[in-house]
């Protein structure tokens, strides 16, 4: 009798816990601000975004939609080119995934608009393929393995300044944010993707169905991740200069150097894979905040490095680029006027005015930037 009634009550227990976990399953569908999970594993590029699923992101700015059937923040867009059609392909971080703003108000639907007017059947057609997180390797990987198939006649790569240097550097990168799911270049030129042998990828990957089916699930692990993140915030609210800013410095050190080195290689190697398709490859670079604005408004800073250089990265960019053989133009000039002459502030959303991602008059300033820039390159 005893054993039955102990039976009974963890029945009765499992099924109150079940019951709750659905309810709070359906206030979270019914209230959240965000939806479930729209990116999951890959063993190529470390992360990609999941065709078909459907995002909602409020935590900067605001979006909402659907990825498109090849697992693009974009439009449909069919491998076959039209024969009139000029295509060209926009590859670049979480500035061109553009979750801040709704998808019809980011630079590369803006720039389409622009090129085409008001025509049924487009001249020039723009693929973007934009994930955060990137690093410029993987955005070449992306291309070998998936951009080609679009035929472009011309690749732009936009290179966010702020970040996409210190990507490229597994030191500065593992040493900033810890483990990380992306591959990396190795000194002697090989791939390294040995977070596929991980165990935390192999988790991470099988749990993927799971977090899919339950947006419970993933509201907790984004409310942890958010906790984290503020815990960081607190522990370095203090710090008077970040350390992905380190790129203006005059002076690197060595793994900046390195960094530096490293984003050389990767880009010559992109622009010759991009020429084995008789496409033209451009490097774009997207200024950062700081560029334009000077401190972030959040951080307090007591002391500022005097070795700095903002025009640096642009130029070692430059650099690159006529070694190599591709084509580099910075939007660093352009947001800077539109800044100084219009007091206009194209990044940040609310009381983070200023810093952060472009906002929708960003957006609108670099479709305009890059239109009056790609007119030389265009037929």
């Amino acid at each position: 009798m005893l054993i039955k009634k102990t039976y009974i009550n963890i029945s009765l227990l499992f099924i109150s816990l079940l019951v709750i976990i659905i309810l709070l399953e359906v206030i979270i569908r019914f209230f959240s601000n965000e939806a479930g999970i729209f990116s999951k594993p890959d063993k190529v590029l470390g992360s990609v975004l999941i065709p078909g699923a459907r995002y909602r992101q409020s935590a900067e700015g605001f979006s909402q939609g659907k990825i498109n059937s090849k697992g693009l923040r974009d439009v449909e867009h069919d491998y076959t080119k039209s024969p009139k059609a000029y295509r060209i392909l926009i590859i670049g971080d979480s500035f061109t995934e553009a979750l801040q703003v709704a998808l019809d108000s980011t630079y590369f639907r803006r720039l389409s608009r622009l090129f085409n007017g008001n025509q049924l059947n487009a001249s020039y057609e723009i693929v973007a393929m934009g994930r955060s997180g990137m690093g410029t390797l993987e955005e070449m990987l992306w291309y070998i393995n998936e951009g080609r198939k679009y035929h472009p006649d011309l690749v732009l790569c936009a290179f966010y300044i702020g970040n996409d240097f210190r990507d490229n550097s597994y030191e500065l990168t593992t040493g900033m944010r810890g483990r990380v799911f992306k591959p990396f270049l190795t000194q002697n030129g090989r791939i390294d993707t040995s977070f596929v042998a991980t165990n935390s990828f192999r988790i991470h990957s099988a749990m993927i169905p799971f977090l899919r089916l339950s947006w419970l699930s993933t509201f907790i692990l984004r409310k942890i991740k958010l906790i984290r993140v503020n815990k960081q915030l607190n522990i370095h609210k203090e710090v008077d200069f970040s350390d992905d800013l380190s790129i203006f410095k005059k002076n690197y050190t060595e793994p900046w150097r390195q960094a530096v080195q490293t984003t050389r290689r990767i880009l010559t190697m992109f622009n010759a894979e991009v020429q084995k398709d008789n496409a033209r490859f451009i490097v774009v670079g997207i200024p950062d905040s700081y560029q334009i604005y000077g401190a972030i408004p959040y951080y307090q800073y007591h002391s500022m490095p005097i070795d700095l250089d903002i025009n640096k990265p642009d130029s070692l960019l430059e650099g690159m680029a006529a070694i190599s053989g591709f084509s580099y133009f910075s939007l660093f000039q352009c947001f800077r006027e539109a800044f100084e002459c219009n007091n206009i502030y194209c990044y940040g959303f609310g009381k983070m005015l200023g810093t952060g991602h472009w906002n929708e008059r960003g957006h609108a300033l670099a479709a305009q930037c890059l239109k009056s820039v790609l007119q030389r390159y265009l037929p």
